[in-house]
């Protein structure tokens, strides 16, 4: 009887082992005896010890972990538990909801994975946390590759200090163009009411798109389509060369409660950067010294405006301009300027052939 039961337990076992070739196993007996399946971009199908599978990992998704080997690509599917977790980290969570997670449940692999995707990330709500191998927590703040701002108020410098080149906002974060100011962020991602389009941050109200900031390394800059903007938005372009907006000043229309039409509104301390040399104005009005201490501006473009909402002196003082195209012939301007007609019926003063 017992050799008999022998044989049977033998012949379980022989017939397991000769179905591990086609079982699509994720990861078997648990820890350091984890077996993972990885199908690679060429066919092949291996068995993944944790040891080969993470010295190969190159990165990892929601659905799976992405390994690299020889040029080519392999996917491990990762499991229900290590898809709830990523998918937190990366979606829009309230800070309660991300302190608790955890990866009980989660293979060692996937646990790997998600700590070395999150290993250069930081999270702003109030406090600074990051992820430690299997749940969020608070740290200090230190250099990272990417912030997620949750909600709440950064502090003066936060950005500065981390050396973050990505910046994330949440839906409830508060930010201005003072919190981007001096940071090494040039790649910006927002949740709505953000917006982001071309290196510029808006945010989403009843009346239209409203301009908070712009990224510090831009240096061609079209905002075209804001109805209203913060003051000093543009103020971390300091690299800033060419622009173009819907209008000088806070609004479009020149009778809004509380309306600013100088150029320099949008910048901190009204001067604009020394870098900025030709600005497009494709709208609104332009008033009485619109553009004063806007000294280095070599190129002003304002066919987009109505001539009857040019003021005659809106171009007076401006020493450095070279080339003007205006709908409004009879302007005041600081030197002699040749004219001549442009063919949509504006008036062209260009001192280089005066």
């Amino acid at each position: 009887m017992k050799r008999a039961l022998c044989a049977f337990l033998a012949a379980v076992f022989v017939t397991f082992l000769c179905c591990l070739p086609v079982i699509p196993l994720r990861g078997v007996f648990g820890g350091a005896f984890e077996v993972y399946v990885c199908s690679w971009a060429d066919g092949r199908i291996t068995r993944e010890s944790f040891a080969s599978a993470f010295r190969d990992t190159a990165d990892c998704t929601e659905e799976e972990i992405i390994l690299l080997r020889g040029g080519v690509t392999g996917a491990i599917a990762t499991g229900d538990k290590a898809k709830s977790v990523f998918r937190a980290l990366h979606s829009d969570t309230p800070l309660a909801e991300l302190l608790a997670l955890n990866t009980e449940g989660a293979t060692r692999l996937e646990r790997a994975a998600l700590t070395r995707k999150t290993e250069r990330r930081l999270w702003y709500d109030g406090d600074w946390f990051c992820w430690e191998g299997d749940r969020l927590r608070r740290t200090a703040a230190r250099a990272a590759e990417e912030v997620v701002f949750i909600s709440g108020t950064l502090a003066t410098g936060a950005l500065i200090k981390t050396k973050a080149v990505r910046l994330i906002l949440g839906a409830n974060a508060q930010i201005g163009a003072g919190d981007l100011c001096g940071s090494a962020v040039s790649e910006l991602n927002a949740y709505p009411p953000f917006v982001v389009q071309d290196g510029a941050l808006y945010t989403q109200t009843v009346g239209g798109k409203k301009l908070i900031a712009a990224l510090p390394h831009v240096k061609t800059l079209t905002a075209e389509s804001y109805v209203a903007c913060e003051r000093g938005a543009l103020s971390p372009c300091a690299q800033l060369e060419e622009l173009t907006i819907p209008f000088a000043g806070n609004f479009a229309d020149d009778k809004t409660s509380f309306y600013c039409g100088e150029f320099a509104y949008l910048f901190e301390g009204n001067v604009p950067p020394a870098s900025l040399k030709k600005v497009t104005v494709t709208g609104g009005a332009l008033t009485p010294y619109a553009f004063y201490g806007s000294a280095n501006l070599r190129e002003i473009n304002a066919c987009g405006v109505s001539a009857a909402r040019i003021s005659p002196t809106a171009f007076y003082g401006l020493a450095n301009l070279r080339k003007l195209h205006s709908p409004r012939a009879d302007v005041r301007l600081s030197g002699s300027y040749s004219c001549s007609p442009a063919p949509c019926g504006c008036t062209v003063f260009d001192i280089s052939s005066g």
